[in-house]
């Protein structure tokens, strides 16, 4: 992730003839030709995207998990927190280029799609933090591939403090669940408590995020709405499950006063740092609505983990290939990388 930082920061160096200014970058840029100006705005992103563990430099995160509790918060909430930060600060050179930009949406998809799957056959808390962060970071790298950087450093911010909080709280965690599974397992949701919870949770999570952003931020741009209708899919699978596992007037009320705070907070917060942070002129972001493409694959992930006959030999497929996935490679004593067995792969999805 260095080398290519330290490669496109001696170019523009020589190219300023002396000392290169962040605030004069966007100068610099454009004095170079369009064809230097992409090289240098790949070299920036393939940094940003190495230091955030986004795909294909994604293997080097969870090798952290044999860092004591303590280092792991570090990491995964200020480290990995680099990367779009460095985007954001070269964005004069970067969200010009039409290339570097999509690249950058299309790393931080892949990456919030296969973390999320990985995640969800990991058994050991950490293991599935990590993901989590990486997932995280991909969502926040999508957000700076459309050119909404005030929103990628809103949930940048909001993601150091309540992942540290996690890991430093891991142990909590394992007794919480160890306590939990001496419990009855709970009897399966219905079809018609499925569809009222669907239909509970669309009404509620669409009316206040609506209602939230009239009121509170009228002023629409396509990013900042492609944004809000991934935020409702994601708070509408939260919501459904919830209602699914009990449904009363108490958790309808519970799951209506924690969306409405917690809509209602995101979209003052953003609309807040979107003054702070404006979007470059001339950014060649693609189309917000790409995010239609991660939100039906996630939905489909959750409908694939809660429902064994949805797409059976797909969902075996997918769980054989997350578990090995999930696995780090070990070194032998030779030196040599350990292989994983084929076979093993095989017999998980039978």
């Amino acid at each position: 992730a260095d080398t290519p930082l330290v490669i496109a920061a001696v170019v523009l160096v020589v190219a300023a003839e002396g000392d290169a200014r962040l605030d004069d970058l966007a100068t610099v840029a454009a004095a170079l030709p369009d064809a230097t100006a992409v090289v240098l705005a790949l070299l920036v992103v393939t940094a940003a995207l190495g230091r955030s563990a986004q795909i294909p430099f994604h293997r080097w995160l969870p090798a952290t998990l044999s860092a004591p509790t303590p280092v792991s918060a570090l990491l995964h909430a200020g480290v990995v927190n680099a990367g779009a930060i460095l985007l954001i600060r070269f964005s004069p050179l970067v969200a010009p280029a039409a290339v570097a930009m999509a690249v950058v949406f299309a790393a931080g998809a892949a990456t919030l799609v296969y973390a999320t799957v990985v995640r969800l056959v990991k058994t050991d808390v950490k293991g599935r933090l990590v993901y989590s962060t990486a997932g995280q970071m991909g969502f926040m790298m999508m957000a700076v591939g459309l050119g909404a950087f005030a929103a990628a450093v809103f949930h940048l911010v909001a993601h150091g403090l309540y992942k540290s909080t996690l890991f430093l709280s891991a142990g909590t965690g394992v007794a919480a669940g160890a306590e939990k599974r001496a419990w009855p397992a709970p009897s399966p949701a219905s079809a018609k408590s499925t569809a009222a919870a669907v239909l509970i949770g669309s009404a509620l999570t669409i009316g206040v995020l609506a209602v939230g952003k009239a009121m509170i931020a009228p002023a629409t741009t396509p990013v900042s709405l492609a944004l809000l209708a991934f935020l409702a899919c994601t708070a509408l699978v939260a919501v459904v499950a919830g209602l699914r596992r009990r449904m009363s007037l108490r958790t309808v009320a519970a799951a209506a006063l924690v969306v409405a705070t917690l809509g209602l907070s995101y979209i003052a917060a953003v609309g807040w740092f979107e003054q702070l942070i404006p979007t470059p002129t001339g950014t060649q972001a693609p189309s917000p609505w790409l995010l239609v493409i991660p939100a039906a694959l996630l939905i489909a992930i959750e409908l694939m983990s809660r429902s064994p006959r949805f797409a059976p030999a797909l969902s075996s497929a997918v769980y054989a290939r997350a578990l090995a996935a999930s696995t780090v490679p070990t070194p032998d004593p030779g030196g040599a990388t350990r292989p994983r067995t084929p076979s093993l792969t095989k017999e998980v999805a039978r």
